[in-house]
């Protein structure tokens, strides 16, 4: 009698210890996946500072723009922070006009993270040069960004990832 006694008394501390350890413990209650990468951008709110994409992308000349950044891992780790990134860029009609009277443009189609106001996803005509793609790539530091214009809208829209 006294063994069942101290076997249950053991049983009951055992659950109450799971217990406790289970409700301290991070869980996902939305069924939504986990994985850093999907839907990173999804529930990122909207930036429209210009400064920060002229820093990085100063040969365009940015009137406005609309994009999301997301920083991936830990911020306490030390070294530089991953981030993925997407928008789209309102630039001068003289530096759209010399984008693309410099370039030979193919249509391209990816999946777009984020559309301007009023612009559906039937309406985008993106377009890619590769000579672009390497004029570019040459004068980012950090960063894997594509950038794809939309001539008849008058917009670029780029997406990526890199470290700042």
């Amino acid at each position: 009698m006294k063994k069942n006694i101290i076997f249950i008394a053991v049983l009951i501390v055992l659950l109450v210890f799971v217990v406790i350890i289970r409700t301290d413990m991070p869980h996902n209650t939305n069924n939504i996946s986990t994985d850093p990468l999907i839907h990173a951008l999804d529930n990122t709110s909207i930036r429209t500072d210009v400064e920060p994409l002229a820093t990085h992308f100063p040969w365009l000349d940015i009137l406005s723009c609309q994009w999301k950044a997301v920083v991936m891992g830990d911020n306490d780790i030390p070294g530089p922070t991953d981030i993925i990134i997407c928008g789209y860029l309102v630039v001068s009609e003289t530096y759209l006009t010399q984008l693309q009277d410099g370039y030979e443009w193919i249509e391209y189609e990816i999946q777009i993270n984020m559309l301007p106001d009023g612009i559906s996803e039937d309406d985008i005509n993106l377009v890619f040069s590769a000579d672009y793609k390497t004029f570019y790539t040459s004068l980012q530091i950090g960063a894997s960004v594509n950038m794809y214009p939309d001539f008849t809208n008058k917009i670029i829209y780029f997406s990526g990832n890199g470290s700042v």
